[in-house]
């Protein structure tokens, strides 16, 4: 039994086109996994650099910031587990400096602070792929 060289052809061609498909369809379900994670990720840490925020902002407003630490540290810990590494990084830093400075009871220099703050800030920007600020202050109001 002799088969038809174009049957042979045309088989082949089938399956490569079966196996391409396959294939694509395996990579494209993988990468959409992969940006579905990205996206889910940074919208998390929106959330938890906007509370974070929120109460460093509360906690430097604060008549006695001690009453509004326990709050401060949860947030705190919650940037340093979903935060990106650079992100972390800055707001361990800040919180060392405010720690440190509440421990040898000195007071804060604001341009130290402005820094640290400016740090803080720029890093949670870039994770967002937005432009730097120059120079970032977190007022102080108290009524």
């Amino acid at each position: 039994m002799e088969i038809d060289i174009r049957i042979i052809v045309a088989l082949v061609g089938c399956l490569g086109a079966i196996i391409g498909g396959i294939f694509t369809a395996i990579c494209n379900y993988i990468l959409n996994k992969k940006l579905d994670s990205v996206k889910k990720i940074q919208e998390k840490q929106k959330e938890v650099y906007l509370k974070f925020l929120r109460v460093y902002q509360d906690f430097k407003n604060a008549e006695h910031p001690g009453d509004k630490f326990p709050q401060f540290q949860h947030e705190f810990n919650s940037v340093c587990l979903y935060g990106d590494n650079d992100t972390s990084k800055a707001v361990k830093e800040l919180y060392d400096y405010l720690i440190n400075s509440m421990l040898v009871k000195k007071p804060l220099n604001e341009a130290q602070l402005s820094e640290y703050e400016k740090n803080m800030i720029n890093s949670m920007r870039r994770c967002f792929g937005l432009d730097e600020f120059d120079s970032f202050y977190m007022d102080r109001f108290i009524i």
